[in-house]
């Protein structure tokens, strides 16, 4: 079934949803990334559990430049491999990455 644009803008009013809205809430939801943070964070993670940044790339699937890449703030990790890291670290992907 094919809709045009004010087809489905009509539809998200009479509904009273606006798209645009939920994405904003959305993004309110999900919390602000502090890219230091998370930087300081992982770096003190990997070196108190005394890993180097290849080790952890293996153990974890990835490449060294990826966790140099998170370490160094050039890149923030996708919601899995944050995951992937707080396991491997025995703590919460929250502990990492959002305080």
């Amino acid at each position: 079934m094919y809709y045009d644009f004010l087809t489905i803008n009509k539809l998200t009013q009479t509904v009273g949803f606006s798209t645009i809205n939920s994405t904003k809430r959305m993004k309110k939801r999900r919390g602000k990334v502090d890219k230091e943070k998370i930087k300081s964070n992982l770096v003190e993670l990997r070196k108190s559990n005394k890993v180097s940044r290849k080790q952890m790339a293996d153990d974890l699937g990835l490449s060294y430049h990826t966790i140099s890449s998170y370490e160094e703030g050039v890149r923030i990790p996708r919601d899995e491999i944050k995951k992937q890291i707080a396991e491997y670290f025995n703590t919460t992907v929250q502990d990492i990455f959002f305080n």
